[in-house]
């Protein structure tokens, strides 16, 4: 089945993950080739620079150098989230560049990831500071409350509901910028463009969003601890990694297919998007 069939058949929740599934394998060595060449030298560096921090064990409280691993530590984990995010954008960017039927090789997909990965990176700092808003109106209120009425119940009263617009924002924001990353990255918008170009992907398919999202999160998570078992045998750490990010493309596929889904029922898909 190629693409204009699928989204002509008005595809559901697993009719995509069928459909993701059948890309996935027709592109699983493509995929593979592409997570070793791009992973395998980073992730040796770090095992090698911060093996015994990263995968074997963790800084020492009140040692000598525990200060010293410790920076060391988040300053390798967040490269490495860093290195695992550009991983999963080149796979993306790889499988639409497939589905549209235009051919890249890795060295143009890296540098087109890279090249717009700040934009991702600032568009997505501006929706969490969008999402963190009520939650910092409801912390200058607790402590405006806790000046008038104290450390009491009438406290409590009175941010209980601020508090609970802050968690229900939260929940409805989440799902609203959930494609914000895909339309950076592919439909070249950023900051308010690509914010509003999520919602209006996500409006009136809120709920199939949310649920999907959360869905994607397990299985993002179940992936993690299961190979993060393997993280505690020395070199095997990098195959366990490895082999990680090669199984979640799966999930980044399936993330791809939600957007151009919504994009196609909307009427929203680039010119150069089979019909």
């Amino acid at each position: 089945m190629n693409i204009s069939d699928f989204f002509q058949g008005n595809p559901g929740f697993f009719a995509t993950l069928k459909y993701a599934w059948s890309i996935y394998k027709e592109n699983f060595k493509s995929i593979a080739k592409l997570v070793l060449i791009i992973a395998l030298p980073i992730y040796l560096i770090l095992y090698f620079s911060f093996g015994n921090i990263l995968f074997l064990q963790l800084p020492v409280e009140g040692s000598s150098t525990y200060y010293s691993q410790t920076r060391s530590m988040y300053s390798a984990l967040i490269f490495l989230a860093f290195v695992s995010s550009v991983i999963d954008f080149c796979v993306i960017y790889f499988i639409n560049n497939k589905i549209i039927g235009q051919e890249s090789n890795l060295k143009q997909i890296l540098f087109k990831v890279l090249g717009k990965y700040l934009k991702i990176f600032v568009t997505v700092v501006i929706a969490l500071m969008v999402v963190a808003i009520p939650s910092i109106i409801t912390s200058i209120l607790a402590a405006v409350g806790t000046q008038l009425f104290g450390k009491s119940s009438l406290t409590a009263i009175f941010l209980l509901p601020f508090g609970l617009v802050s968690v229900l924002a939260f929940i409805y924001f989440i799902p609203t910028f959930f494609f914000i990353p895909l339309v950076c990255l592919l439909r070249d918008k950023w900051m308010v463009p690509a914010i509003k170009s999520s919602w209006t992907l996500v409006h009136k398919n809120w709920w199939r969003v949310f649920i999907f999202s959360i869905g994607l999160g397990i299985f993002n998570f179940a992936v993690l601890k299961f190979f993060a078992f393997f993280g505690f045998f020395a070199l095997m750490a990098i195959i366990a990694l490895l082999a990680q990010k090669i199984v979640v493309a799966y999930g980044d596929i399936v993330y791809l297919l939600f957007m151009l889904k919504y994009e196609n029922r909307k009427g929203l898909a680039p010119k150069q998007q089979p019909e």
